[in-house]
């Protein structure tokens, strides 16, 4: 059970990738500081789910001892594996104290792949 006088919070971060082929994708050049940045300021007042792209945020976390409260550390590359981890975590902790909404996420998906 969660600590009422501590909050969780949701915070997604960094950019899409969607794949053209097997070695080319569509993505932009979003780095994800700002949610990182987020993440480190909420988790003074409970603990962060920070969904990101960033893979130097993500092993940063896992080094540890980066905020007061845990902060913990999910990836993610497509919209669609972006969208999944969201809908995951958001059925998995319903009642968080705020959710931060700072991905870059691509304007447009391709309808299939090509060979």
């Amino acid at each position: 059970m969660q600590n009422q006088t501590s909050p969780r919070f949701l915070v997604c971060a960094g950019s899409t990738h969607e794949a053209i082929d097997q070695v080319r994708a569509w993505g932009n050049i979003f780095t994800g500081n700002t949610g990182f940045a987020v993440a480190r300021a909420l988790a003074a007042y409970g603990p962060v789910d920070l969904v990101t792209s960033n893979q130097q945020h993500l092993q940063r976390l896992a080094a540890g001892g980066v905020s007061a409260h845990p902060i913990t550390g999910h990836g993610f590359v497509s919209h669609a594996d972006l969208a999944a981890r969201m809908d995951q975590l958001m059925g998995e902790h319903p009642d968080y104290g705020a959710v931060a909404m700072s991905a870059a996420v691509a304007d447009y998906t391709p309808a299939g792949g090509f060979a």
